[in-house]
């Protein structure tokens, strides 16, 4: 099982098109991510594993300084693709800044679980 950092929702990482896919999205402030994350790997120790994976995909510099403490630890890759079991978090700007570089803090951030309820 991995723990998924994402700046957007790529859909073409839930390659099966031929599948319908329902999604609930769940908003956290960073004190509720956070509780959300220790429980993610206290129920994974529990079931016997030692850590969970962590992978980032976020490449905004801004975002990541934000995050770090979070983000410690995590892989950074550059494309996603969707694996059964994945914790999804989506972390973007409240206010998009298109092209341009911006510093941000987590109070800029607005902090995501995605859920995949179901896929026909």
């Amino acid at each position: 099982m991995r723990v998924v950092f994402l700046n957007a929702l790529p859909l073409n990482a839930f390659a099966d098109v031929s599948a319908e896919w329902e999604f609930r999205v769940k908003f956290h402030t960073l004190d509720t991510l956070l509780e959300r994350i220790s429980e993610i790997r206290e129920t994974w120790r529990r079931a016997g594993h030692e850590k969970i994976e962590c992978v980032s995909y976020i490449r905004h510099a801004s975002t990541k300084k934000a995050l770090s403490a979070l983000l410690n630890g995590c892989v950074e890759n550059s494309v996603y693709k969707y694996t059964p079991g994945d914790y999804i978090f989506i972390v973007t700007l409240r206010q998009p800044a298109r092209g341009q570089e911006v510093e941000v803090s987590v109070e800029d951030l607005l902090l995501a679980e995605l859920k995949i309820l179901w896929r026909a």
